[in-house]
């Protein structure tokens, strides 16, 4: 998405790298409804855009979010297993976490360097179910953090994060 607009009622799957990629001069989209599956990473934002009520299943990361104030609510983000392959594509290859016995390395959500707002969503099945990073001002609400390893991990974080109820 190199514009604002709006990406909904979509099914995406098997992306090397990811199913929607927002870079930062899109703005303020909205994505909404969808389901992105097997994919290196469901949704991958450098802006500050609505997601909403989408369904992220087996990606290697469910979410990243680098740079911006995006609003993440109301979505289902699993990963039990990860994505199941390798993608290659002319001079690029992505080299999928899972197949190689990495799974350790999936995410639900990944935040680097931004300024979100992370509320109502279901996150498990992950070894890491939130990762913090970098200068970070955040507001993690009313999540349900299941089933992982770790349920938010704050790593080379120098920001400040509201922490309100779990579910």
């Amino acid at each position: 998405i190199g514009a604002p607009g709006t990406v909904t009622n979509n099914l995406i799957y098997d992306c090397g790298h990811e199913g929607i990629g927002i870079p930062s001069e899109a703005g303020s989209p909205t994505i909404s409804h969808n389901v992105v599956f097997h994919s290196a990473v469901g949704i991958f934002t450098h802006a500050s855009p609505l997601i909403d009520h989408n369904l992220l299943l087996d990606n290697d990361r469910g979410i990243c979010i680098h740079g911006g104030s995006a609003a993440i609510r109301d979505n289902l983000i699993a990963s039990p297993k990860g994505a199941p392959h390798d993608w290659t594509y002319g001079a690029f290859a992505y080299e999928a976490f899972v197949p190689h016995g990495r799974r350790a390395n999936t995410r639900g959500i990944e935040v680097r360097d931004s300024s979100p707002t992370i509320a109502g969503n279901i996150v498990g099945g992950h070894p890491v179910n939130i990762e913090l990073f970098g200068n970070c001002s955040l507001t993690i609400d009313s999540n349900g953090i299941l089933d992982g390893g770790r349920g938010i991990l704050f790593r080379e974080f120098t920001g400040n994060a509201l922490i309100l109820s779990l579910i």
